[in-house]
């Protein structure tokens, strides 16, 4: 009877114990059978996911888990314990409730005499991998310019490093004369034609979109709605056709000061920074002609 009841007593300890740590933890903790089948996630799960914890069990949560990633999940998942290494870990990137992915780092260890269950952790390391990423990209750029790559397809490469840097963002690199008083050109991937034609030789100037302004301002702009801001009334027949709302700039110096060129990223929806992101700083320090 006192082995039962010591018995009963540890099984409550440990349940608690599971509980403290489940609901504490600030990354993902969940439980799943052997065939892979969550039986639990914790609120953080729910909170970052949006879905309730009814909608995450089973198979539920795996529509959560980036398109690009499932294959690579597949050939894990579910892991089989082996003697020499019971524990599993892989980096995914999950969807949150805002609809933007984030990459963690999930980590697998097989419950002891449990019958086969799993429980495991994932923790968020998106800003760590969005580090690294913009370090080789970084590199790669730099590396380009000491080849001697054209101009060109250096711009569009601070282009694709600038809209995986701000989710959601449009990218732009405009180069200016050596008076710094129009623009002679550069790179806008998603542009039509028929907009970046009419960017070379446009004087720089206070209202002439936020990019003008930034380049003869010496400042960064930041338009959160083109629709209402007097900076557009010359350049907003041409750019809400296409959709855009917010444009922020943000002038490139040269060692003298003067503005070399101009980075500009524009959204599909009106946005303001809480802070003019230092990703986009760190993005300007790629490129220095």
């Amino acid at each position: 009877m006192f082995a039962s009841m010591r018995t009963n007593t540890e099984m409550a300890q440990k349940d608690r114990l599971f509980d403290v740590l489940t609901h504490s933890v600030p990354g993902f903790v969940w439980l799943s059978d052997p065939n892979g089948n969550v039986e639990f996630v914790n609120d953080a799960w729910c909170e970052y996911t949006g879905l309730t914890r009814t909608a995450s069990l089973g198979k539920g949560w795996a529509q959560m888990v980036h398109p690009d990633d499932v294959a690579a999940l597949g050939a894990i998942w579910p892991p089989r314990a082996s003697g020499q290494n019971p524990a599993y870990q892989i980096q995914l990137r999950f969807r949150h409730k805002n609809g933007q992915y984030r990459w963690h780092v999930v980590r697998a260890n097989p419950v002891a005499d449990s019958g086969g269950q799993w429980i495991g952790c994932s923790t968020d390391i998106h800003d760590l991998v969005a580090m690294q990423t913009r370090d080789r990209a970084q590199a790669e750029i730099l590396n380009k310019v000491a080849a001697g790559d054209d101009v060109l397809s250096i711009l569009e490469e601070l282009c694709t490093l600038g809209e995986e840097q701000l989710p959601g963002s449009r990218c732009t690199v405009l180069l200016l004369n050596d008076g710094g008083t129009e623009f002679t050109g550069g790179a806008a991937p998603f542009l039509p034609d028929t907009v970046h034609s009419l960017i070379p030789g446009t004087k720089v100037g206070t209202g002439v979109g936020s990019c003008g302004t930034a380049a003869f301002e010496k400042r960064d702009v930041v338009s959160e709605c083109i629709e209402t801001d007097p900076l557009w009334d010359d350049w907003r027949e041409a750019f809400t056709p296409l959709g855009i709302k917010a444009c922020w700039s943000l002038p490139v110096y040269g060692p003298d000061g003067d503005v070399l060129a101009t980075f500009g990223f524009y959204f599909y929806e009106e946005r303001a920074p809480g802070r003019m992101s230092s990703r986009t700083s760190t993005i300007c320090g790629a490129w220095h002609p």
